[in-house]
């Protein structure tokens, strides 16, 4: 299976035309244009969130204790980064034109396949630790060829083991040929980014608050839809190129199980580590308060040691 893979070439389109660097960044714009009127609304919510939170740390970044208006902007931003993260299985659907109906009928579709994202998101990254872990270069080709593993379970009614299995396969034997096309769109999102932050420098002499606010509108509202459009151009064209008949690679389940056993350790010496460091905070300071949660935060605690 994996000799028949690495003979398929994607550098032609379906009709037989050379695909360069236009014909990978072009579609991705395309569907990002024609599906704008569905995604915006979705992008909005979360950025909205996202900004006045960061606009109200901007603000509170001396505060010398801890205030309402803290703890609303701390929420302001977590609540958006969370809703970003749920709402990615609904983006991906609309780019895909998967999902062209309401707000609301979007949203519905796309929360059916937050469970599946999130396994196998983190099935992915214990095989990609496992994979690292073990050696550098094998954890860096695992973690290419699970890159569509998250895309695969919100689109094709497979999640865990059997969308990385299918990742996998697809990419494998082409696994540096995937890698410099998604190199491409990453430093075509990088270059927007980068725009916008010497754009924020120069205007936000003026205004911090405008710097927050183009640096949101750029990376929330430009540069996510585009680099998701950009991946499922890349599963387009590899899932095509695939066959179905494909196995689950053996090495998937022992790189998975190191993994586990990994983290297990590492969350024991984690709980370890944090024991003995909480034991000698408590040790060189007064009863618990705000005053020594702050004091604790500035750094103040080193000078008990």
């Amino acid at each position: 299976m994996e000799d028949k893979l690495s003979e398929v070439d994607i550098s032609e389109n379906k009709n037989g035309e050379n695909v360069g660097i236009g014909g990978l960044l072009d579609p991705a714009l395309e569907r990002c244009r024609k599906t704008a009127k569905f995604w915006l609304p979705l992008v909005f919510v979360p950025f909205i969130f996202q900004w006045l939170g960061a606009v109200g740390l901007l603000f509170e970044a001396e505060a010398e204790e801890i205030n309402p208006r803290l703890v609303l902007s701390l929420l302001s931003s977590l609540i958006g980064d969370v809703l970003s993260f749920l709402l990615i299985p609904t983006l991906i659907l609309i780019i895909s034109g998967r999902a062209s109906g309401t707000f609301v009928e979007n949203i519905k579709a796309g929360s059916k396949k937050i469970g599946a994202m999130v396994w196998t998101g983190i099935l992915t990254g214990l095989v990609v630790l496992g994979g690292a872990v073990l050696f550098v270069v094998p954890g860096i080709l695992v973690a290419i060829r699970m890159n569509l593993a998250s895309t695969i379970s919100v689109l094709e009614d497979k999640r865990g083991l059997p969308a990385m299995a299918k990742s996998w396969n697809i990419i494998y034997g082409r696994t540096g040929d995937y890698f410099l096309r998604m190199l491409v769109g990453f430093v075509f999102a990088l270059g927007i980014s980068a725009t916008a932050a010497m754009v924020g420098e120069v205007l936000g002499y003026w205004s911090e608050v405008f710097k927050v606010l183009l640096y949101f509108v750029v990376n929330s509202l430009l540069v996510a839809p585009f680099m998701t459009s950009y991946v499922y151009g890349l599963y387009e064209s590899y899932g095509k190129t695939a066959p179905e008949d494909y196995t689950e690679p053996k090495r998937l389940r022992w790189l998975l199980a190191f993994g586990i056993l990994i983290t297990v350790a590492g969350i024991i010496f984690a709980g370890i580590m944090l024991g003995w460091f909480m034991s000698r905070v408590i040790e060189g300071l007064p009863p618990s308060s705000v005053a020594n949660f702050l004091h604790i935060w500035r750094g103040g605690v080193l000078s008990n040691f």
